[in-house]
Order: structure tokens, then sequence, then C-alpha cells
């Protein structure tokens, strides 16, 4: 059988609005674009007992999610709900200015993420003509953890 190349689309971002230890999870509407970015730590672990070749070993990592909204506004004059609960943490410091988030594959449940980060937020300019938007980057705050999809 002839395999299908899966579609972008497929994520569901949710953003946690409640507690850590009682989470409510809304949906971020209107994601376009949305990149896990990961980079490795590694530290050099060459010893005498290599034979002279060099040694390796990843010691930890960083994250960052990079996502980008279509700022649309309800026929009631409201944001995105789950874009609001990030974007009021970006001017605020410290534990305030953190989200706790979720993506997963809503097709096929394989994929799941959950973690922390610091939310920048910046709304993207445009020409009168444009549609409009935010560019948002979560920088982790601690590790990734899998999930099982929730749907």
């Amino acid at each position: 059988m002839r395999s299908i190349t899966a579609l972008a689309r497929r994520f569901r971002l949710d953003v946690n609005t409640g507690t850590e230890g009682a989470p409510v999870w809304v949906q971020v509407g209107n994601v376009y674009d949305l990149e896990l970015k990961k980079k490795a730590t590694i530290q050099k672990s060459q010893d005498y007992d290599d034979g002279g070749a060099e040694g390796n070993q990843k010691t930890g990592y960083s994250w960052a999610l990079n996502f980008a909204v279509r700022r649309a506004v309800s026929v009631a004059g409201a944001y995105d709900v789950g874009q609001e609960a990030i974007r009021v943490k970006d001017k605020e410091l410290g534990a305030a200015n953190m989200a706790q988030v979720r993506w997963y594959d809503r097709t096929t449940g394989e994929e799941g993420v959950s973690g922390w980060g610091c939310v920048e937020w910046s709304d993207d300019k445009g020409k009168s003509d444009d549609l409009a938007s935010a560019s948002i980057t979560l920088t982790g705050n601690g590790p990734l953890t899998d999930i099982a999809s929730p749907l």
C-alpha cells in the first residue's frame, strides 16, 4: 500500500488556564505555523582509552516552541481565549510569564508533548490589507514530557 505524507496541520496546541495540579486545557485557535526546536548540549568525553577517537556525550538540551496565530475576533468582539491566555503573560516576569502548553497529533494520537515555557509575544506588522497575526516563542523551562493524545 502506498503511504501518504502527513499534513503539518495535524497538530493541535492547548494552553493550561488552570493550575498545574488542576489543569484546564484550552485550545489555542487559529495556529498556522508550529515548530519545535531542540538543541542538544554535547560535552566532550574523550579519554586515554578512546584510542585517539573523539568522544562526545549528550548532557542536556534546550527547547523552544515557535508558532504563529491569526488574530481573529469573534462576532462579540473577543480574541481567541487560548491566544489571550498566552498573550497576557508576555508582559509579566518570573513565574507569571510561564505558560504550560501541550501539542499533539489530532489525527493519529501518536505524538504528544507537554512543557512549560517563558512567553514572548510579538504582534506582526502588516499592510492595510494584511490579516492580523502574531508570532509567539515559548522558551522551555524544564523538560519536555511525552503525553498521550487527549482526544
